[in-house]
């Protein structure tokens, strides 16, 4: 039940972000706070695999329609195929309107609906961006 419950959570926030998309609103980036976009080394990989699910509901409803599927089958697919699109532009909805902030008081590292993390600004020592990708890790903590 409590896993229902954070998909569903996820689920209204991905939705949230999809009027915020189109509002040209930010969640959570007060007056003042500088907000760090992550959203624009995703875009063309997200844009793409929209695209090819796209593609897939049409393909899907042609073989089978090709195939006299019939509409009580037909239809839960179609409807099935149509919200896991609608999922995906809210994921990538939620990355754009969910930026990494940082504040007087706080660092908040986000990863759209799914990740939020709080750091006070008095525990964070360095921070560096990094291209390349073949660290160890994403983040590192000593103390």
């Amino acid at each position: 039940m409590r896993v229902l419950r954070r998909i569903a959570g996820f689920d209204a926030k991905g939705m949230a972000s999809l009027a915020l998309w189109v509002a040209r609103r930010r969640d959570g980036v007060p007056p003042g706070a500088l907000a760090v976009s992550y959203s624009r080394a995703q875009s063309a990989t997200m844009i793409l695999l929209l695209v090819m699910m796209a593609v897939e509901v049409v393909v899907v409803e042609v073989v089978l329609r090709a195939f006299d599927v019939p509409a009580w089958i037909r239809v839960p697919i179609l409807v099935a195929d149509l919200y896991g699109l609608l999922v995906g532009f809210a994921v990538v909805a939620a990355c754009v309107t969910r930026p990494h902030v940082v504040t007087g008081r706080e660092l908040r590292i986000r990863y759209g609906a799914f990740f939020d993390l709080r750091i006070p600004r008095e525990l964070v020592a360095s921070v560096r961006t990094v291209r390349s990708y073949n660290e160890a890790g994403l983040s590192r903590t000593s103390g």
